[in-house]
């Protein structure tokens, strides 16, 4: 099944995706590690993936049962394909339950590189209004508070695990400002790592929101520059 969504990219979609769809063609007679082969053709799905008529039939073949196996895996290339495609599949509602399912599997393992990646993918979803509530009643939420009061009793010097408890008060932070699920975040509102978190966020909003305004103001000293004034 995979074959052939591969074969219908080379044929018909843009040029990128033509590219790493026949790339990973060609991979399938090439001897090399499984491992490699498998991250070369997660990257292939992932960009026939982004073709959204394809986005149903991708999670149907089974991808997103691969995709949990690499984010899981040791190739952190693989990690970082697995991030991107989540959200891509996520955009049709029918996946949501199936990825945030696999998503809480991953947090309650004993690796942090794996947990981290998927932290990460959960903060991304928590922005997309259909996995809001697939979010909620698979008990996200709950998860996500303990790793932010794991995070916070963690003293070490930065690491994976503590980047697991970043992602996870970055999703949170995007709950709190839901009416409908700010109760459910109360508890962890006056916590020292999620209000420090906070505040990061606002800074880096308002040193975005600055940056646009003195671009659009340098746009606008272009167009009514006048030299032979």
């Amino acid at each position: 099944m995979g074959v052939r969504f591969l074969v219908e990219s080379a044929r018909c979609s843009n040029i990128v995706s033509r590219t790493k769809a026949a790339q990973a063609i060609g991979l399938l007679g090439v001897t090399r590690t499984t491992r490699g082969m498998v991250v070369e053709l997660g990257n292939a799905l992932g960009v026939v993936s982004c073709h959204v008529g394809y986005i149903r039939p991708v999670a149907q073949a089974g991808a997103i049962n691969l995709y949990a196996q690499l984010l899981e895996g040791a190739d952190p290339m693989g990690r970082e394909i697995v991030e991107d495609v989540f959200c891509v599949l996520a955009i049709a509602e029918g996946n949501v339950v199936d990825i945030i399912d696999h998503l809480l599997r991953i947090l309650v393992v004993d690796d942090d590189d794996a947990r981290s990646a998927a932290a990460d993918v959960l903060w991304d979803l928590s922005d997309y209004e259909q996995a809001v509530c697939a979010l909620c009643n698979a008990a996200a939420i709950p998860l996500m508070v303990e790793l932010l009061i794991e995070g916070s009793s963690d003293v070490v010097e930065k690491n994976e695990s503590e980047e697991t408890s970043d992602n996870a008060v970055e999703a949170l932070i995007n709950f709190s400002e839901d009416l409908l699920l700010h109760d459910m975040v109360a508890n962890v509102l006056d916590n020292p790592l999620f209000q420090e978190m906070q505040s990061r966020m606002s800074q880096l909003h308002a040193s975005n929101e600055h940056m646009a305004r003195s671009l659009r103001q340098m746009s606008m000293e272009a167009l009514t520059w006048n030299p032979k004034s």
